[in-house]
């Protein structure tokens, strides 16, 4: 059985949220958490059964969706609601935040993806994307949302231009590439999709750390 996570610290100007038991057809993730939920995966296969079993027990943390009137988009919590999702239960828990804004919504996804195992480079670039569109760009305001430099954020948004080939590549933890480091893909991300892929499937010497 999953254990309840910790209370968490809400930032100053959020409103406190409102429990709240809600039929699970009217959920649907807000689609900025930068972590892949892999369904293989030992935790998460622990999470599921035990869901499955006593249903949700942490709530998912929400805000009401404004394209559907009584429904409601996951803020923080995705891999509860795609266990959810999978289960018989037809409902969960969930703390209504109530109509906070998107700065506002990504910092409680912020604060969620912080208590989690370190992003992988390839998610650390899909975060600070989604912040960057958020914050119209400012890479001062996100590096002060993650706490870092404007330096660390600039050479993660790079990542966004690794190609399709390349991403897919680094997400199987069976191929040389998985544990690349950011430097590195910074460096491959500097060159057109064609290159790229090129480097990838005719230069494995790249690969080795000796460019």
């Amino acid at each position: 059985m999953s254990k309840a996570k910790k209370q968490t610290a809400i930032p100053a100007g959020i409103p406190a949220p409102t429990r709240r038991i809600v039929e699970k057809r009217l959920i649907t993730p807000i689609g900025w958490n930068p972590r892949t939920i892999d369904i293989h995966s030992p935790k998460y296969l622990e999470l599921l059964s035990s869901i499955r079993e006593v249903g949700v027990l942490q709530p998912m943390w929400v805000r009401p969706d404004q394209l559907r009137p009584g429904a409601f988009q996951v803020i923080a919590g995705e891999r509860r609601y795609a266990a959810l999702m999978d289960s018989p239960w037809p409902t969960g828990p969930v703390d209504d935040f109530g109509a906070i804004d998107d700065r506002q919504a990504y910092a409680l996804t912020c604060i969620e993806n912080a208590h989690r195992d370190d992003l992988t480079p390839l998610e650390q670039g899909k975060q600070v994307h989604h912040a960057l569109e958020i914050y119209e760009n400012d890479a001062g305001a996100v590096a002060a949302l993650f706490g870092v430099s404007e330096k660390w954020v600039h050479l993660r948004a790079r990542l966004t231009n690794l190609s399709p080939l390349w991403r897919e590549t680094l997400a199987d933890p069976k191929h040389e590439v998985y544990g690349l480091g950011i430097g590195h893909l910074e460096l491959i991300a500097r060159f057109a999709h064609d290159i790229q892929n090129d480097i990838l499937s005719n230069h494995p010497y790249v690969l080795d750390g000796s460019v």
